[in-house]
């Protein structure tokens, strides 16, 4: 966004695989996020 309330916007996509070990008792994961980070002004 270039102009505008919101052009200072980020949006961040991330996507992270862990597969665990038969030891690990978490187990595998497969994670996608989106992140957007809004900058405002409190005063």
């Amino acid at each position: 966004i270039q102009s505008g309330p919101l052009k200072a916007t980020a949006i961040r996509a991330t996507y992270t695989t862990h597969r665990a070990s038969k030891n690990q008792s978490d187990g595998s994961i497969n994670e996608f996020r989106v992140v957007t980070t809004i900058p405002f002004n409190i005063l």
